[in-house]
């Protein structure tokens, strides 16, 4: 993988992945996990997301151009802590979230 400008690494607790926080631009972070067995990385950012029902909490999240991903900790082997900030026309004074994500299926 290739990272233009700045990473964070995250390991696991049990040691089988890790979280990656790619600070791609300044408008922008993802947060991925990697399987240290290999496969298709689970893009945090997506997947949570995707959890979220509440339209206005979405709207924060979407409606921003500035967000940021970011793995704060392991919790413990299958939850993340993950921190999300950002600001734009939705948010113009800015805002901050934390959300839990749970990896399917961990050990």
């Amino acid at each position: 993988m290739d990272y233009g400008r700045d990473v964070e690494v995250l390991w696991n607790p049990n040691s089988t992945s890790f979280a990656i926080t790619d600070y791609a631009g300044s408008n922008v972070a993802e947060c991925l996990i990697f399987a240290v067995a290999g496969g298709e990385p689970i893009n945090v950012t997506d997947q949570l997301q995707q959890g979220i029902k509440n339209a206005r909490e979405l709207a924060v999240l979407r409606g921003n151009d500035h967000v940021y991903y970011a793995a704060v900790n392991w919790i413990d082997p299958r939850s993340l802590r993950v921190k999300v900030w950002g600001h734009g026309d939705v948010s113009p004074n800015g805002f901050t979230r934390f959300y839990t994500y749970y990896l399917p299926n961990a050990r």
